[in-house]
Formats: C-alpha cells, structure tokens, sequence
C-alpha cells in the first residue's frame, strides 16, 4: 500500500480552530500532521454578506410557509455553484495531493486524475431532517438532498 504524503482536506469552517464542527477537523488534521502527512487546509464556508443577503430574502420568504424549515443559504444553488469553484481552485492549488478529504456529505467532486476522494461525516441531511426536525423534506430542499446522495454514491 502506498503511503500517503499529502492531502487537501475541505472543511466547513476554519480546520486550524478548536471550536470549527465540534473540534474535529482541528483534531482530524492535527493528527494528520502528527503523522508526517502535509495537509492543505481548504475551508468551504460560505460567505457571509451572501449569507446574510439570503436571509433576509429568499430564506425569509420560505419560513413564511414553511416554518419548521432548516434550509438556508449553505444548502442554496449559489452556494453549491460558488463551493464547487474553491473545489476546483484548491485542486489546481495543491496538484501533488494524493487524496482530497471532505468532512462533510456535502460537497465533493468527481475523481481526478486518479485522487481518491474521502467523505467523512456524522449524518447526511436527510437524517437530520428525518429524526432531529421529524418531519419529511420541504420541495426545496430536494436540490441539497440530491447532491448529498449523488456525493455519497460517486
């Protein structure tokens, strides 16, 4: 088996801090390091100002209707267009990383050159609704769900 040198991990939120995802991507990608692998750091969060500017549009509309909602600008067509250009740009950036780590269900890419491509995560978005929220999806939603499932299954 080949060993691993470097990898590119996308996180949602910064990887260098302790409180980013319950600390850990911090304690994954320290331990990485620990372990003699380089890491390429590549935080997948979304923009604030856009964040917000949703909110107080498009999000707002929808809680009128549907006010058990949970969807906000992260799962949102934009988002996933704009989160697939860092994707892109961090693969360009780092090309002599062997494997590309999302810790997330979210995002991902198909395989490139031969990188393999690790999801790592605690429960897809169709769980959350499902047991935490208990209810079935909104129509809206469906967008994000399918992109979980088609990430999950590529």
């Amino acid at each position: 088996m080949k060993q691993v040198k470097e990898i590119t991990v996308f996180t949602i939120g910064d990887s260098n801090e302790i409180k980013t995802w319950s600390n850990v991507p911090y304690f994954f990608t320290k331990t990485l390091i620990e372990k003699n692998i380089k890491v390429n750091r590549v935080n997948l969060e979304e923009n604030k100002l856009i964040s917000k500017i949703y909110k107080y549009t498009y999000y707002f509309f929808l809680k009128l209707f549907n006010k058990n909602s949970n969807h906000t600008y992260f799962r949102s067509r934009l988002n996933y267009y704009l989160t697939k250009r860092k994707i892109k740009s961090a693969i360009i950036n780092f090309p002599s990383s062997q494997h590309l780590l999302f810790l997330s269900f979210s995002f991902s890419i198909p395989k490139i050159n031969g990188k393999k491509i690790i999801l790592f995560g605690d429960w897809t978005y169709l769980y959350f609704i499902s047991n935490f929220l208990k209810r079935k999806p909104f129509w809206f939603e469906q967008y994000a769900l399918n992109k979980e499932k088609d990430n999950i299954e590529t």
